[in-house]
């Protein structure tokens, strides 16, 4: 409320003259509020009474406004900063350890506090590269309700990057190794690294011979 419109109030209310007594008793036949005058009454003005009440109302605003203002800053809650980790890049290569980017991933949103199952996935997959990360959003293309948590983001993401999935996946590779452009040394040690990959049903010797020669190229080995 305005100054104005707090006068314009008090004016209303007021009487035209204001009587106050100063002692316990008044004279017979005299009003307090009529013409008779009491030896023991003082008249106050109308403007000045308008403003000492004036003057109270906005005190009176001025102090409820200031405790409310401490009472909303004294019930705030600090606000808790959040952590920015850097996370590596997982892109599904042989040998590359799935479970401690995982660790990495799981501190980075707790430092970052993500709470939700959608935020957590997302922001897992922002940290994929190479074929895991063309996996993973194949995966969305077709099926938008895939990894409905994060939980199962992760234990889909270990299927199909982890033993024994990387174990079927080295066999599979083997079986089909073609030289190729790559010499003689290159290709003998992609197939000894694709082999020592296979421990859970080892490859017979024959199996290893016949399919390193089948993928040799045709005409003279070159070194």
């Amino acid at each position: 409320m305005d100054r104005a419109s707090l006068q314009r109030t008090v004016r209303v209310q007021t009487a035209p003259t204001c009587r106050i007594q100063v002692g316990s008793s008044s004279k017979t036949g005299n009003s307090h509020w009529g013409g008779g005058r009491s030896d023991d009454a003082t008249d106050v003005a109308p403007t000045e009474q308008h403003g000492v009440a004036l003057d109270f109302i906005v005190k009176e605003e001025r102090d409820a406004a200031t405790a409310t203002t401490t009472t909303a800053s004294s019930g705030t809650t600090p606000r808790v900063q959040s952590l920015k980790r850097h996370v590596s890049n997982y892109v599904g290569k042989e040998g590359e350890p799935l479970l401690r980017w995982l660790v990495e991933v799981d501190t980075a949103i707790a430092a970052r506090r993500i709470f939700d199952d959608p935020s957590k996935v997302a922001f897992a997959m922002s940290c994929l590269g190479g074929r895991a990360r063309s996996w993973a959003y194949g995966r969305r293309l077709t099926d938008a309700t895939c990894f409905g948590t994060y939980a199962e983001f992760k234990e889909e993401l270990r299927q199909a990057f982890e033993p024994p999935k990387n174990e079927f996946r080295s066999r599979a590779e083997f079986l089909d190794l073609q030289q190729g452009k790559h010499d003689v040394h290159a290709y003998a040690q992609r197939a000894r690294y694709l082999v020592s990959n296979i421990v859970t049903n080892p490859m017979d010797e024959a199996t290893k011979v016949v399919t390193f020669m089948k993928g040799l190229r045709d005409g003279p080995v070159k070194t």
